[in-house]
């Protein structure tokens, strides 16, 4: 093999490379507009329920909104802050929809303790997720 082969097989293994990389970028950067937009469509739904429930001991009757729309990619792509604030924030409404869940299945007895204990750890769960809530609507004002 001579020398001008070889420096073309560098060459395309070279920008093969290039090309790779450039994929890569891209496919995050359309990762990170999607997570931005339904950031945008869904915070504003979250917060009202958030501030409807949270702090009492009263349970919706209807699932909670959530950021299930977005993938482990996207929120990943995300800038650090703002992704550490969305997974707490997914992580939070996920537990509080889980207590909401079995208390659901207990109105019918709502003088009951263990519906009293869902109850009160849905509206804890909800009014921790103001935090991250707020930080990520002064982001994406909601």
């Amino acid at each position: 093999m001579e020398w001008e082969d070889a420096l073309k097989i560098s060459f395309g293994a070279g920008l093969g490379l290039l090309i790779s990389f450039a994929q890569s970028w891209l496919a995050g950067l359309k990762a990170k507009k999607r997570a931005e937009k339904l950031l945008k469509l869904e915070l504003p739904a979250i917060k009202r329920t958030v501030e409807s429930f949270a702090g009492i001991n009263v349970i919706s009757a209807n699932e909670l909104p959530a950021l299930s729309l977005l993938g482990t990619n996207e929120l990943a792509s995300l800038p650090g802050t703002v992704a550490a604030n969305a997974h707490e924030l997914v992580a939070l409404l996920d537990k509080a929809e889980q207590s909401r869940k079995i208390a659901s299945g207990l109105l019918n007895n709502q003088n009951s303790p263990e519906f009293q204990v869902h109850a009160k750890v849905y509206a804890e769960y909800l009014e921790a997720a103001r935090a991250p809530l707020d930080h990520l609507c002064s982001k994406y004002s909601c």
